[in-house]
């Protein structure tokens, strides 16, 4: 299949999956190897989270930086340009960027971060929104997010593997990763990345290669986020399959994963920086796995069981809980018994946690005091399809929470204290070619008061335009 008709087979994929649950599988056509579940190929799904069965005061005394949302506590890494993309039409002047900075020292050991807020700070009323999108060509981002108080777009250009980085979310430069070893340009059909962590002192990207039937997991590791080298993973590279979500915390990285088939979820965990990886599944029967969070103290993990391929969603929400990311316990999630899936959980700079999700084709909130381990339904956000995900990229920020809803146009909720929540519509952003829609990538970056979010222009057909970027500043 030529290039652009792969891409324009992934986009129209990924739109279909972000806007239901898992579609139904593609005819059991001759194949080789093994069937990559197409919803991963074009872009994970990302919400979720695990926290070990640890004391709550544990975990609200140091909660490290949520899912895609809070910048860590981690030295700035910043990498170098190896390619200048076209600058964005919402900056007037292109920040310049230094070509690197001093890594952080891997001998000395990360320590709990503390609340960003020493003194209770203003709530959170809104975002104010820039009124045009900026671009950057060429590339396709599949996630946007924040590590060392810098913002990171992470996807691919043509055949290489591409993560972008900026300082302010609106002039972003961009390093290329090695090729994936043991495959050919001829070979591949697509190859991107899609997941960021810090470990160790280093970042840690994890992305996808793969053609037709065939998907493979690639790792990569940074010391400076501008030289880049393949980690040789092992029998991790074949068998997670698709990794969904990645964090780190006391027991090492921890990866939510998923199969082709729906219920395949799982969880794997590296105690040695990425190169290894053993696989420890959460309790329950056909699991459905869509974000990892890890603390100070452990991990959380949000999904659902019951996870089917019907055109109804059938799951029921979950949270799971682990100290060390081996052994896995379920939290006590109000509506645990109904239909519908948790699919983003954050923390606040005051410690409180809030998942969002859907129960019984409602969008929904829920709310945790301590720390994870239970969670009561804090708000109803409002309908959505039986068929339909809640489509909000969540972001915990000091004085409370933002939830943007990936629709076109999009809107945001935000809160002071995950209870009550506010609807604020926004305009569709200038930038926009006529004719064209916005698909929103995975992921929500924010960096003190400043959020990113990114995706893509797209005609009806799925054929990209390229991809864009909105940079708004909470309100308070």
């Amino acid at each position: 299949m030529p290039d652009d008709e792969v891409d324009r087979d992934l986009a129209r994929r990924l739109r279909a999956y972000e806007n239901s649950v898992p579609d139904a599988p593609a005819p059991m056509t001759e194949r080789i190897g093994r069937r990559p579940p197409w919803m991963a190929v074009a872009a994970v799904t990302a919400g979720a989270v695990l926290v070990g069965a640890f004391v709550a005061s544990d975990l609200l005394s140091g909660p490290r930086s949520v899912g895609e949302t809070d910048p860590t506590p981690f030295a700035s890494l910043s990498p170098a340009p190896t390619s200048s993309p076209a600058g964005p039409t919402t900056s007037a002047s292109a920040a310049q960027e230094p070509s690197s900075v001093p890594s952080p020292d891997p001998s000395t050991p990360a320590a709990s971060p503390v609340p960003e807020a020493t003194t209770a700070p203003a709530s959170v009323t809104g975002v104010a929104w820039s009124d045009q999108v900026g671009k950057v060509a060429p590339g396709r981002v599949y996630r946007v997010t924040a590590e060392g108080g810098r913002f990171y777009a992470l996807g691919s250009e043509g055949m290489t593997a591409v993560i972008w980085s900026s300082a302010d979310g609106a002039a972003w430069q961009s390093v290329s990763l090695p090729f994936p070893r043991n495959w050919t340009r001829e070979q591949v059909g697509f190859v991107y990345v899609d997941e960021l962590a810090v470990v160790d002192g280093r970042l840690l990207a994890i992305g996808t290669v793969g053609i037709n039937d065939y998907l493979e997991v690639v790792v990569w590791e940074s010391t400076d986020g501008s030289s880049w080298q393949e980690v040789d993973t092992g029998a991790f590279r074949t068998e997670a399959f698709s990794v969904e979500d990645v964090s780190a915390g006391p027991g090492g990285l921890v990866v939510v994963t998923h199969q082709y088939q729906a219920g395949t979820g799982s969880a794997w965990r590296s105690t040695d920086g990425g190169s290894s990886w053993t696989e420890h599944r959460p309790p329950g029967d056909d699991l459905g796995v869509h974000a990892v969070v890890g603390t100070g103290s452990g991990y959380l993990v949000a999904g659902a069981v019951g996870e089917t391929y019907d055109n109804v969603v059938t799951s029921s929400p979950r949270i799971w809980h682990s100290v060390d990311g081996t052994n896995w316990a379920v939290a006590g999630v109000e509506g645990s018994g109904g239909r519908g899936m948790v699919e983003q959980i954050t923390v606040d700079g005051s410690g409180r946690w809030v998942a969002t999700g859907t129960l019984d084709d409602r969008s929904v909130a829920w709310l945790s005091t301590d720390g994870g381990l239970t969670w009561t339904k804090a708000a109803d956000i409002g309908p959505v399809a039986a068929a339909s995900r809640a489509e909000f990229r969540l972001a915990g920020a000091p004085g409370g929470f933002i939830a943007f809803r990936a629709t076109d146009p999009a809107d945001i909720w935000t809160s002071p204290d995950g209870v009550s929540w506010t609807q604020h519509p926004t305009q569709r952003p200038s930038g926009v070619a006529d004719g064209m829609n916005i698909g929103w990538t995975r992921g929500i970056g924010r960096v003190g008061d400043t959020v990113v979010v990114a995706g893509d222009s797209y005609s009806d057909t799925g054929s990209p335009d390229e991809w864009l970027f909105w940079v708004g500043t909470i309100q308070r």
